[in-house]
């Protein structure tokens, strides 16, 4: 599964490194891409802004590895995040909450809080799996 170890520690260590690396421009993107992910409506113009932020934080880290993973794997993840996003409302969750995790992670880029980033991240990822895991989101979802 995609969310496993590697690309999970990528993910984490992105928004570690995005905290310690940030600069003005960086973070201008950022908030763009949080004030386009919060405004969209329709699924794939979610799933387009979601893609729009992680590849901000990517950039962000300073850490090109981190932009090209992302690159190479954005067709499955396009179709994971179908399935997440479903599987995580069918389960009672919301998609603000979705939405408002990005904020998290970008407070503390901000803040320059690698450990909080870290950990925004890594709340982030438990959503998604807990969306992958439910019945709607598991594989042939989506």
């Amino acid at each position: 599964m995609v969310l496993e170890v590697a690309p999970a520690a990528r993910k984490v260590g992105s928004a570690r490194l995005a905290a310690a690396n940030r600069d003005e421009d960086a973070l201008a993107e950022l908030d763009e891409a949080l004030r386009n992910l919060r405004s969209v409506e329709g699924d794939e113009a979610l799933h387009a802004a979601d893609i729009a932020f992680h590849a901000a934080l990517a950039r962000a880290s300073g850490n090109d590895m981190f932009s090209l993973t992302l690159d190479a794997l954005q067709p499955l993840l396009h179709r994971l995040r179908r399935r997440v996003w479903s599987g995580w409302v069918s389960s009672g969750g919301n998609l603000a909450s979705i939405v408002e995790a990005h904020a998290t992670i970008l407070e503390r880029v901000r803040a320059g809080d690698a450990d909080g980033a870290a950990k925004a991240m890594s709340d982030h990822l438990a959503q998604a799996r807990h969306g992958l895991e439910s019945p709607t989101g598991g594989p042939g979802a989506g």
